[in-house]
């Protein structure tokens, strides 16, 4: 009769350690966490604008999420540093001559790292080591280009405007002939 309470007791615990463990792997698979476990090292790069750039943004090499943005700081006068976080089994792809580029995520979507380029001749990018950037043009610097191509779209009938009266005049007085 003791046996029994306690059989019940171990059948209880092993329940509740299995479902412990169904939970934490839900949780794992779930977040995503499961990258927590993999060894990384840290890059950074200094730009002049981030353009929005949020901690937790996604790095992306050659179309492979490979890391997060892992701390944003100012740097100098009016820079903004930018450290990432990379998977150590990508840091063999990536070169100390590889640039760095913020980007979207597609057409409206989160901004995210890109890094691309490197040579072969070049060295493996090491842990603590600064990359290159691109400079990539604003959404306000394109607006702007568009409203001075347009101001000249529209300036353009304008300065053609005498020579194309000035043709037409001369068909007229061909036709008349």
């Amino acid at each position: 009769m003791n046996s029994e309470p306690n059989k019940r007791g171990i059948v209880v615990g092993l329940f509740i350690a299995l479902g412990l463990v169904f939970l934490l792997a839900g949780i794992l698979a779930i977040g995503n966490l499961h990258s927590t476990f993999v060894k990384k090292i840290h890059v950074t790069a200094i730009f002049e604008d981030v353009n929005g750039l949020q901690v937790g943004n996604n790095v992306w090499f050659s179309g492979v999420k490979i890391g997060t943005v892992h701390k944003l700081g100012f740097f100098g006068k009016s820079q903004v540093r930018v450290e990432v976080k990379i998977d150590e089994e990508a840091q063999q792809y990536i070169r100390k001559d590889s640039k760095m580029k913020i980007s979207t995520d597609g057409l409206i979507g989160n901004k995210i790292i890109v890094i691309y380029g490197g040579t072969e001749s070049a060295q493996i990018v090491e842990a603590g080591d600064t990359l290159g950037i691109e400079k990539i043009g604003s959404t306000e610097e394109m607006m702007n280009d568009l409203r001075e191509n347009n101001k000249t779209c529209w300036q353009s009938p304008l300065i053609l405007k005498p020579s194309v009266k000035n043709w037409w005049m001369a068909k007229e007085q061909s036709e008349n002939y």
